[in-house]
């Protein structure tokens, strides 16, 4: 009998961005699945929000650090694994400053 293989999750280290990095300035608009979804700032994250991040849970995440009305956005996509990861690699890359 085999075990499933979990999917991969992706892997994002927001430890820079909480220190001081590129994510402290303002908002950063990122295409999820091709829709437009506001980040809020990493120093704006209640640690509530951070912690859902860091366990994985983008749900709990995007509902406390997605801006109004992007929440709803990602509820409409209800991202898959594979729309995850370039959603958080863009992010990841973007400057803090609203594109």
């Amino acid at each position: 009998m085999t075990t499933p293989r979990k999917k991969p999750q992706p892997v994002i280290d927001v430890a820079p961005a909480a220190a001081g990095g590129q994510h402290t300035d303002g908002p950063v608009i990122v295409k999820l699945a091709g829709k437009d979804v506001t980040v809020l700032p990493v120093e704006r994250w209640r640690s509530s929000g951070m912690r859902a991040f860091k366990e994985g849970n983008y749900d709990a995440w995007a509902e406390k650090c997605l801006a109004s009305g992007s929440y709803a956005v990602w509820q409409s996509v209800d991202p898959t694994v594979a729309d995850l990861t370039p959603f958080f690699e863009a992010w990841s890359a973007a400057p803090g400053e609203t594109r």
